[in-house]
């Protein structure tokens, strides 16, 4: 009995701390669904609405957002912050046509996972032009 009582309570305190995050973004999306109407007169047009809930439901679900990793990432040594962004990035380098000739040489590839970063940007929005 005792067990089965101990394996119930461990399996809803896991439920409830899934459940959480999705209750904290609920009552954060609530707060910009209201700072998006007080904006002017109306509100914000539904179409900037749509996009900036879409965008941010996007991160959440991506676990950029609400996510406890992210503390604890932020209180790791710089050497590790950067062997992980080498693990992440690396096979993306090597792939890159621009960097072939690079992709050879591991320290250069290193070098160039360090200084990557992943930027989330919003349907539609420009991220290069030619000859820029």
């Amino acid at each position: 009995f005792s067990a089965f009582a101990i394996c119930v309570a461990l399996i809803t305190q896991t439920f409830f701390k899934f459940s959480e995050r999705k209750r904290l973004f609920g009552d954060d999306m609530a707060q910009v669904r209201m700072h998006m109407r007080s904006l002017k007169e109306g509100g914000a047009s539904d179409k900037l609405q749509a996009s900036v809930k879409s965008f941010l439901r996007h991160l959440f679900e991506l676990r950029k957002t609400h996510a406890k990793e992210h503390m604890m990432l932020q209180h790791l040594p710089p050497m590790l912050v950067s062997m992980l962004k080498y693990e992440r990035f690396r096979d993306t380098v090597k792939e890159l046509e621009v960097l072939r000739d690079i992709a050879q040489k591991e320290k250069a590839v290193y070098h160039v996972c360090d200084m990557a970063e992943t930027v989330d940007v919003p349907p539609g929005t420009c991220i290069a032009k030619r000859g820029r």
